[in-house]
């Protein structure tokens, strides 16, 4: 494989790794595992790992204007901010990602809302797996795309020294 091969490799993965990566964001709304109005409480049976909370529709309030409460399967609370936890807050065709959370396994319950107008029930919110198969592929391709992307620039570069020390 020619070092050219690699990185031209590593930029489509990266680039098939963010197309599925709002592929993932964009199916969300249909492929959940629960879905509620703003200001409504929302129940679905976690399992151990990593939650997204992203919420649709035109009316929809902001990123930094959603805070969602949660209650755990062992009764604890936790009131988090839109753009908390480790997700990447964004927003892309009608669809926002909001907030990433870890839970335990069991019945659980939340609530979203907007922050300020509090009995606003402006969109609706989904609560997707942020650690599921999906999730794992697009890690897996933008390692990838960094791996090839370095190998083929590293060989690349042993090449373009050897060319000069031969021309020498």
């Amino acid at each position: 494989m020619k070092a050219i091969s690699l990185v031209m490799l590593g930029i489509v993965l990266f680039l098939a790794g963010c197309a599925v990566n709002w592929v993932q964001d964009a199916v969300a709304p249909w492929v959940n595992l629960g879905e509620a109005q703003m200001g409504s409480p929302l129940r679905f049976e976690a399992g151990d790992g990593r939650y997204r909370v992203i919420s649709s529709g035109p009316s929809r309030p902001a990123i930094d204007l959603t805070v969602c409460t949660a209650r755990f399967a062992d009764g604890s609370t936790k009131r988090m901010l839109g753009g908390s936890g480790a997700v990447n807050a964004r927003e892309a065709l009608g669809v926002s990602r909001v907030l990433e959370f870890r839970a335990q396994p069991g019945s659980m319950w939340l609530l979203c809302e907007h922050r300020i107008l509090r009995d606003s029930r402006w969109g609706r919110f989904q609560v997707v797996s942020a650690s599921g198969p999906v999730s794992k592929a697009v890690l897996a391709m933008f390692a990838l795309s960094g791996l090839s992307l370095l190998s083929g620039g590293l060989w690349l570069t042993l090449q373009v020294r050897r060319a000069r020390r031969a021309a020498a």
